[in-house]
């Protein structure tokens, strides 16, 4: 709220002080954001749920005093109102609404938010719940191979382990690795080893769930700059 008086006005010319009143939004708070000149000595009170009183010694042409006022809604109407000797005008301009942060924010970046959340709980949840089981298993086994592994027990290891979370065509490509593998040979059995870690790793769903993830977070980011900057402003 911003109000200047159209000529210079003193004290002991005022009557009636000045009141400024919100018919039909009370009041919460009111705090000075600006007055000119900086020395401008000025009192304002509340003097009832929706009005105000500000009195001050002298006002001159051209000073101001610029008030935020805190309230539940956006004031339709605002009365001003002094008497004072040689006086018939009150100007009030420059009324701004301020809004809460909520309703400045854009309805989307709610819906951002809310479902890039959902995305990325859901991506972490079933990450943890499918493939985290599946590649510590695939660890332990590969960590466990060394030259000289019996072939049938490592298939057994896998069948009991990762064997059913693995595609059909990761289960074919393990077993022709480990067909053409040759125990005895240290070098084959590490790149065996890398094999069955590189598969558990490598699961169709793991990469939809990495780019929702991306996406999520890029959407988290969105929202929160949205905000920051709307705060700020």
């Amino acid at each position: 709220m911003h109000f200047e008086l159209e000529s210079a006005i003193a004290k002991e010319d005022i009557i009636r002080p000045l009141v400024l009143s919100f018919p039909d939004a009370p009041i919460l708070g009111m705090l000075l954001k600006e007055k000119f000149p900086e020395n401008l000595d000025y009192s304002a009170r509340l003097i009832s749920p929706t009005e105000m009183q500000v009195e001050f010694d002298v006002l001159n042409r051209g000073e101001k005093i610029v008030f935020n006022i805190l309230s539940d809604k956006y004031p339709k109407i605002i009365n001003g109102a002094i008497r004072a000797k040689n006086f018939s005008k009150l100007d009030i301009r420059d009324l701004q609404e301020t809004s809460s942060y909520y309703e400045k924010i854009p309805s989307h970046v709610f819906y951002v938010t809310a479902l890039s959340s959902l995305f990325l709980l859901f991506g972490i949840s079933f990450a943890k719940k499918e493939f985290g089981p599946l590649r510590r298993d695939a660890y332990k086994i590969s960590e466990a191979l060394s030259p000289g592994f019996n072939k049938d027990q490592l298939k057994e290891s896998l069948k009991k382990n990762i064997w059913d979370k693995l595609s059909e065509a990761q289960q074919a490509l393990l077993e022709q690795h480990i067909h053409r593998t040759d125990p005895s040979d240290a070098e084959a059995t590490q790149k065996l080893a890398s094999t069955i870690r590189n598969e558990a790793l490598n699961q169709d769903a793991s990469g939809i769930i990495f780019i929702g993830a991306l996406f999520s977070i890029i959407g988290l980011v969105y929202s929160f700059v949205r905000f920051i900057l709307i705060v700020t402003a």
